[in-house]
């Protein structure tokens, strides 16, 4: 799969505004690249520059005049182009010439080049997610988190960068003291019937109404002091049970495919001085105040009223250290971003925590007095993990914590990293909607309304058997093993959520129905499923009926003239382009968009043209490779979304 054309068009458009300018200087190549964009209908086009708008700004004239005038300067001889065109206000279109694009782009898939491009003079990106509070499970709004960030991570990878995947749990927050106290005070063992993370949360619910009782509030308080100062039993028992409610946790995201590559908790940072030192260089860099008076007396802050972000906020300065030296949570985000950019002289230790569903290993960040030692990284292929010292950083967090994403941007800026602020990018995202649910952790409503995730995948997986069991009573062909229908139920069952989580823009919400969910016609995960699974069906029949299939690279392009199909091949060329354009602007659904728009281009090609029946050999060979072309297009579209492909459904 490649951008040749793409890249070609724009050469011709540099050449001819080279020409139409009469300089040989540039014009600005990356603004003439950015131009050139793929018409909404093919009969304007497979390829099309906007650039005349902008030449327009500076030659003082008509765009659509300007385009008249660049296309009698573009030189397509020898090129892939066979013609070029105006229209409209000022675009100039690029017509392929079509064999060879089709030939280039289904032997591309055939050949299985839909691979990551090799990570060689790219950045090292870290995307933080789900990072989830220990203590409860993961409901749906946390799925969305994990969900976006795992494909935004595969994508960011596929084009070229070094992704390094981090969880990040708060254990040191008021959840896990409650829960502590909880341990000590109502049940100290957990049930072992239930999962540890749903039994944690349903403890946290009942602590949570004892809470205003003064007297549980101080002890809560004093399990929080221990915890945040170390070095103690009750600090190193906070750290057992939150430890063990992440692990819990990861096996709810390592479900729905999503996999880190290390942890570093706010423990981590408090233990081995990262936030210590942060506060150190705030303070030297006066980009702290002390507030001598007011609400705030005492406290360290940051100033930030006079920015025009936070103007006209009622509280626009945030602490940093409290009055009585405690670090908040923004501060200690502060100290973790500049770890992340290699900013910080703290050099952490590491240790193998476990080997995940698909075999990589997911390391934790360890004290720098436990005398463990720095492992060989083995899951990455280098000599020792190095996880900080990146180019950018990405958040995944919700839109409800934007302020303080806002702050952490400032503070790198107030202290003179510019250029590491501007690569802080915060993904933010909106809530998950389940009608007639209710979400609220301290009140315990989500307790049995299936809103968590290990309940909505259970539900999820359960409605696809009963479709499949439904099905399977009017035609007996439909019907599977027990081994057969765990394992079909369970991959469209959580592709399903996944892709409905994925789907929808991260700065909408989500109406999270079942119907839409579960549909296997349009844009839903188990209508990908089935394409994929047609496409292999077709290749399958075809060895069965005894034709070759090992040389499908010798087709004859020509033979692919019909719409039907010159659609399929467009579609087919625009994964990379949708994989470039996902990464860029860390949005999913960019990708499922155009997943489903390949689906959808592969079903109008199956129902209008004969494969195996084709009246030509040639015609049943050039079908099987564009068949060929869209399985293996789409097998790569849905890994990168986390959709694993049943064998059959």
């Amino acid at each position: 799969m490649t951008n040749k054309y793409k890249t070609q068009a724009a050469e011709l458009v540099k050449l001819g505004v080279s020409k139409l300018l009469e300089a040989d200087k540039d014009f600005d190549s990356e603004k003439i690249l950015s131009s050139i964009e793929v018409p909404p209908d093919p009969k304007l086009g497979d390829f099309s520059s906007t650039i005349c708008f902008d030449l327009s700004k500076m030659l003082k004239k008509p765009p659509a005049l300007i385009a008249k005038k660049l296309a009698s300067k573009i030189g397509i001889k020898g090129s892939s182009f066979e013609r070029v065109e105006t229209a409209g206000p000022g675009y100039v279109n690029f017509f392929l010439e079509f064999e060879g694009f089709a030939k280039d782009t289904v032997s591309a898939a055939i050949g299985k080049k839909i691979k990551p491009k090799p990570a060689k003079k790219t950045k090292k990106i870290t995307v933080e997610f789900p990072s989830v509070n220990p203590g409860k499970p993961l409901h749906i709004g946390h799925a969305r988190n994990a969900v976006l960030g795992m494909i935004v991570s595969n994508a960011l990878e596929f084009v070229g960068n070094l992704v390094v995947r981090m969880d990040y749990p708060d254990d040191l927050g008021l959840q896990v003291a409650q829960t502590v106290w909880g341990y000590q005070n109502l049940c100290g063992t957990p049930d072992p019937s239930m999962k540890l993370d749903y039994w944690q949360g349903i403890q946290y619910v009942e602590v949570a109404k004892k809470i205003d009782d003064p007297k549980v509030s101080k002890e809560v308080n004093g399990i929080m002091k221990k915890m945040e100062e170390g070095g103690n039993e009750t600090a190193t028992f906070a750290e057992k049970i939150a430890l063990e409610s992440v692990d819990a946790q990861k096996i709810t995201t390592q479900r729905m495919n999503v996999f880190s590559d290390v942890m570093v908790r706010e423990s981590d940072l408090v233990k081995n001085g990262v936030v210590e030192r942060a506060i150190e260089h705030l303070k030297k860099g006066k980009s702290l105040v002390k507030e001598e008076q007011g609400p705030n007396k005492g406290c360290f802050v940051v100033k930030l009223g006079h920015l025009d972000e936070f103007r006209g906020m009622e509280n626009p300065d945030k602490i940093i250290v409290r009055s009585n030296g405690a670090t908040t949570y923004t501060g200690k985000d502060i100290g973790f971003h500049l770890w992340k950019f290699g900013l910080s002289d703290t050099k952490l230790k590491y240790k193998k925590h476990l080997v995940q569903k698909n075999g990589a290993v997911l390391w934790c960040v360890v004290s720098k007095d436990s005398g463990v030692q720095e492992h060989e990284h083995e899951s990455r292929g280098e000599e020792k993990p190095e996880f900080n010292s990146v180019d950018a950083a990405i958040n995944v967090i919700g839109s409800e914590q934007k302020y303080p994403q806002k702050v952490v941007k400032k503070s790198l800026e107030a202290m003179g990293f510019v250029k590491e602020a501007e690569n802080l990018h915060h993904l933010s995202y909106e809530f998950v909607v389940l009608p007639d649910a209710k979400i609220s952790g301290r009140k315990g409503t989500w307790v049995g309304a299936g809103v968590s995730t290990d309940e909505v995948l259970d539900e999820s997986v359960e409605r696809v058997k009963t479709l499949i069991n439904g099905r399977a009573k009017t035609d007996p062909s439909l019907s599977m093993n027990k081994k057969e229908l765990a394992d079909v139920s369970e991959k469209v069952g959580v592709g399903a959520v996944i892709f409905a989580l994925a789907k929808v823009s991260p700065d909408k919400k989500i109406i999270f129905k079942w119907d839409e969910v579960l549909s296997f016609e349009g844009e839903s995960g188990p209508y990908l499923q089935y394409a994929c699974v047609r496409a292999s069906k077709i290749l399958s029949k075809a060895k069965e009926k005894q034709i070759d299939t090992s040389n499908l690279s010798k087709f004859d392009a020509s033979v692919l003239s019909s719409e039907v199909e010159k659609a399929l091949v467009r579609k087919l060329w625009g994964f990379c382009e949708a994989v470039d354009k996902t990464a860029l602007e860390l949005k999913p659904n960019i990708l499922t968009e155009y997943t489903t728009e390949l689906a959808s281009a592969f079903s109008s090609f199956y129902n209008l043209k004969q494969v195996l029946n084709a009246e030509k050999q040639e015609e049943r060979q050039a079908r099987l490779a564009l068949v060929l072309a869209t399985k293996n297009t789409l097998e790569a579209a849905l890994k990168l979304l986390g959709i694993e492909v049943p064998e059959k459904m």
